[in-house]
């Protein structure tokens, strides 16, 4: 593990102005070496002056721990390294929860496979409440490290980036029903689901109850939970085009699909209307009259359904008519009849007034 006192040149009892001006002084110093040592000519009269360095103060080489032969971007490369691992000992130091834990951490001795229990800290270095740890590698020095540890405690580079509560409630919020917070949680089979079917509102109906279940969990549980991907912000870029495509998608699938559901409920009235012509029919061959809708009521063969709000006889005009309710959404308050022609022969058509739309008419109505 890499000592951040040692890195600073600093004591345990060092407070944060001592810290500061430590952190500052080593990367101006650093700055200093890479601007000798990748100049030539201020290389060449280093490397002149390098005899005559005294054996206790360490040379341009040795702080950082290249060889004299180095070229210029293992240089440059080491030079970065040093600079970040000041930069990451600097806001471990200067703030007094991670340096607790961290104090915590270089004098520890336990192993990594041990269970936390529940007085482990919640920090950086520390992996969530009562798990088992599990581990992982870093990706910049390959060390086995925490899998949800955030700084690599060897190299001091940061490993994992944590979801940000703040930032989770306003994407889930404003864009929660394209599903934009899934993909900066890095759920992209969900993200993707949420953008296909945004149209439907359902997405925005589900990001709603995560949003108030965001909205009661802690910054500290999200933080764990969760992990900031920076595919955000390539969605946010190509959001209008999806939208763009979405809505070309959207614009033939929705009429579709309005034209298929009223479809299906236009049959249910056709249906209710099969039913009662053999009754007309019968009461035709018996009295040589159309039966009224009174009549028909009597014999129970008129009543309401699903989608149908009632069913009319016409006694001057020998037809029966089915108007919609209001469960019939687009076609609510639309008629069908069926007329009486002769010889048990009927003749479908719209209705009057407020006739079925002659889309949606079956084929023999037409």
């Amino acid at each position: 593990m890499k000592n951040h006192y040692e890195v600073l040149g600093v004591t345990k009892n060092s407070n944060n102005i001592d810290i500061k001006k430590a952190a500052q002084a080593k990367i101006s110093q650093i700055k200093m070496i890479f601007a000798t040592l990748a100049d030539s000519d201020k290389h060449k009269n280093y490397d002149l002056k390098l005899s005559n360095l005294s054996a206790t103060k360490r040379n341009y080489y040795e702080i950082l721990e290249i060889n004299i032969d180095a070229n210029p971007n293992q240089i440059k490369n080491n030079a970065k390294i040093k600079i970040d691992e000041i930069k990451t000992a600097f806001t471990i130091l200067s703030n007094p929860k991670q340096r607790k834990q961290y104090d915590l951490e270089i004098n520890s001795t336990k192993k990594t496979e041990l269970i936390v229990t529940n007085t482990t800290p919640n920090t950086p270095y520390a992996p969530p409440e009562t798990l088992n740890l599990k581990n992982g590698k870093c990706s910049t020095c390959n060390s086995i490290i925490y899998q949800k540890a955030e700084i690599c405690p060897k190299c001091g580079i940061r490993h994992r980036r944590p979801a940000k509560k703040l930032t989770l409630l306003l994407l889930t919020l404003f864009t929660g029903g394209f599903g934009i917070h899934r993909f900066y949680l890095g759920s992209y089979l969900w993200g993707t689901i949420y953008l296909l079917f945004f149209w439907t509102f359902i997405p925005t109906l589900i990001s709603l109850i995560e949003y108030v279940i965001f909205l009661f969990r802690s910054s500290a549980k999200i933080e764990e939970k969760y992990e900031a991907h920076e595919s955000i912000v390539a969605i946010v870029m190509i959001l209008p085009v999806l939208l763009f495509f979405g809505g070309i998608i959207a614009s033939i699938i929705i009429p579709a699909y309005v034209d298929y559901s009223s479809k299906t409920k236009v049959v249910e009235a056709i249906l209710l209307l099969e039913n009662v012509k053999p009754i007309v029919e019968k009461h035709l061959q018996k009295t040589g009259i159309f039966p009224s809708t009174n009549q028909l009521k009597t014999m129970g063969m008129i009543k309401s359904e699903t989608y149908v709000l009632d069913i009319v006889a016409n006694t001057q005009q020998n037809y029966l008519q089915a108007t919609m309710n209001n469960n019939a959404s687009a076609i609510a308050g639309k008629t069908i009849r069926i007329t009486y022609e002769n010889s048990n022969t009927w003749k479908c058509s719209s209705g009057s007034p407020n006739g079925i739309n002659f889309d949606y008419l079956p084929y023999n109505c037409r």
